[in-house]
């Protein structure tokens, strides 16, 4: 099962569901093997404008990070079955995942304290 809150999401490429997350860690990869910010492939992205490339880069780290043994050769396999355009939707959901995500890592149970 997902959690959202350490910002998991399922996604559905092709016949794969797959659990993905992003950490830290994979993002800063992403944003090296891409050569910009992890906010401009979000916008390639949601463009139209990202490279094969680009989508396999977000992809497997993140399929990686959802705790799935795979590698880029397999990604692409699946982007390949599952069309283009179904695995640059599957980049999108998770870079926006993780651009939305960070904020209550580890505060699951924290109760919110408005500021007064």
């Amino acid at each position: 099962m997902v959690n959202p809150k350490r910002g998991e999401l399922q996604i559905s490429l092709g016949k794969q569901k797959l659990t993905a997350r992003l950490t830290i860690d994979s993002l800063i990869k992403i944003e090296n093997s891409i050569g910009g910010s992890i906010v401009q492939i979000a916008q390639k992205l949601s463009e139209g404008k990202a490279t094969v490339t680009e989508i396999v880069n977000v992809l497997t780290p993140a399929i990686k990070g959802g705790g799935n043994n795979v590698d880029a050769k397999q990604v692409q396999k699946w982007i390949w079955e599952a069309g283009l355009i179904e695995g640059m939707r599957c980049a999108g959901e998770v870079v926006t995942m993780a651009l939305n995500s960070g904020q209550d890592e580890g505060n699951e149970g924290a109760e919110e304290n408005p500021a007064t």
